[in-house]
């Protein structure tokens, strides 16, 4: 069983290094300088020998993988401050997801406490400035030959920005930034920042160059992804054939009734089937008017052949789809021919036992008492009288 807060956290790959844009700090309370290359540091010897001899002492360009499948795994934006090499507190710009009390740290719970310099608590200063945008994007690099990940270092915001959205892009595109292969660089761009005269800050802005992250998949990989793309934005055409049902419902196994057009104007339909090669005429020239649809044919398609090897007599021409005359079979146990619903028979009757005693109490007053019962002004013709099929002679 895992231990809360200990070992009950998401999986992880090891660290075997770092990768910093800065060089090694010369003043304890000043970073140092703003490289142009990546440093890579790592307590592995051998690790360190790997990437020495794949890039030297000055990359500017390094091949990455990315372990995990999203974004916000890879790649990990807090604001932290920290004091003497300690983490004082890290939040999210407004909520603190972890602090330090006593030597020892805490994780809140999510959004029960504020960021102190957020709701006022505390004032930054020059000597205080309060915590600060950080970025670690964990990378895996395949020449040093380890399942394991190295933390790339930024505290740019314009990297922050960049990343973020670049890798936010690749993610939405694939679902995954698994399998990736990227080229993380350093580039030169101009950006804001503060002007400062005597190490006074003048409240001006101006553009300087930085060097900065940049981060693009590799061009195999985006060729084969263009393709890719190119042929998932094609329409899709079906070129299934269209079938012809047979009116037996889902299994198609009726036969077909196909109407044949005569080829030598005698209008004769016989049974007897036409030789591949002959000199005769083809028995008027003729297949058989009704015959199954050929199991070699479920397109039905129109087949032509000459029975004397292309003379025009002997032909025979399957009708189109649009010509068939699909005949479904009856129900089952239910005679075709209709009957008198007082028979009880599986008959097909569309007769109602009301209207049958109707008609019988019309036909007996006809017949007997209706006669005798004639007042003025009431006369009764014959087409007003109901008329029942089965009485014959009364109708």
């Amino acid at each position: 069983m895992p231990i809360i807060g200990m070992t009950d956290r998401v999986a992880a790959f090891p660290r075997i290094g770092e990768l910093r844009k800065g060089g090694e700090k010369t003043d304890p309370k000043r970073p140092g300088k703003d490289l142009d290359y990546f440093r890579f540091t790592s307590k592995d010897p051998e690790v360190a020998a790997a990437f020495q001899a794949a890039y030297g002492d000055k990359p500017q360009h390094i091949n990455i993988f990315f372990p995990y499948a999203n974004k916000d795994e890879n790649f990990e934006t807090w604001m932290e401050e920290w004091k003497g090499g300690g983490l004082v507190h890290r939040c999210d710009g407004r909520h603190v997801v972890r602090y330090q009390k006593d030597g020892h740290y805490t994780d809140p719970l999510p959004g029960s406490m504020e960021c102190p310099y957020q709701n006022g608590q505390r004032q930054r200063t020059k000597e205080a400035p309060g915590c600060k945008e950080v970025g670690r994007l964990k990378i895996i690099i395949p020449e040093l030959g380890r399942l394991a990940y190295v933390t790339a270092l930024t505290s740019s915001v314009n990297d922050l920005v960049e990343i973020s959205a670049n890798l936010a892009a690749f993610e939405a595109l694939r679902g995954s930034l698994v399998g990736i292969p990227f080229v993380l660089s350093r580039v030169p761009r101009l950006v804001s920042t503060p002007e400062i005269i005597d190490k006074k800050e003048t409240g001006k802005r101006v553009r300087r160059e930085k060097w900065l992250w940049h981060i693009d998949a590799a061009p195999q990989w985006v060729q084969a992804q263009i393709g890719v793309m190119r042929r998932a934005a094609l329409p899709v055409f079906d070129h299934a054939p269209l079938a012809l049902g047979s009116g037996y419902g889902d299994e198609g196994d009726a036969p077909i009734v196909v109407d044949h057009e005569p080829a030598n104007g005698n209008g004769h339909d016989e049974d007897a089937p036409q030789a591949p090669n002959g000199n005769g005429n083809g028995r008027n020239g003729h297949d058989a008017a009704h015959r199954p649809a050929a199991p070699e044919t479920p397109q039905n398609q129109a087949v032509t052949g000459d029975g004397n090897g292309g003379n025009g007599n002997g032909r025979s021409t399957a009708s189109k789809p649009s010509q068939a005359h699909v005949t479904p079979p009856p129900p089952p146990n239910v005679d075709p021919e209709t009957g008198d619903v007082l028979q009880f028979k599986r008959e097909v009757d569309f007769q109602m036992f009301f209207v049958v005693l109707a008609l019988v109490v019309v036909h007996d007053v006809v017949d007997h008492g209706l006669d005798l019962m004639v007042v003025q002004d009431w006369d009764i013709d014959a087409p007003d009288i109901a008329v029942h099929a089965d009485h014959r002679r009364q109708a």
